[in-house]
C-alpha cells in the first residue's frame, strides 16, 4: 500500500495513460491509501519518467513546472 494525496491521484489520472486496473485502484482509494503492488508502482514511475523526458524539460534542459511536479511525484512513489 502507498499513501498518496488526492491531488497527486488526480494528476496521474488526468495526465497519463495508465492501465485500467491501476486507474481502478487509484479511484477506489480511502484516505489517500492505495493498495498497489511493487509492479504497479514501477509502472507509474516509468510513466512519470517518460512524461518527464517528453514534456518536463524546457529548452535549457531544466525542469519546467510540469517536470517539477513529476519529480515530486517520483520522489513520493520511489519511497515504496
Amino acid at each position: 500500500m502507498i499513501k498518496i494525496n488526492q491531488t497527486d491521484i488526480e494528476f496521474i489520472l488526468t495526465r497519463m495513460a495508465i492501465p485500467t486496473y491501476i486507474q481502478d485502484k487509484l479511484t477506489r482509494n480511502q484516505n489517500s491509501v492505495v493498495d498497489m503492488t511493487e509492479d504497479d508502482i514501477e509502472i507509474l514511475c516509468d510513466l512519470c519518467g517518460q512524461h518527464f523526458q517528453l514534456f518536463g524539460i524546457n529548452g535549457n534542459n531544466e525542469p519546467n513546472e510540469y517536470g517539477l511536479r513529476l519529480e515530486n511525484l517520483l520522489d513520493k512513489l520511489s519511497k515504496f
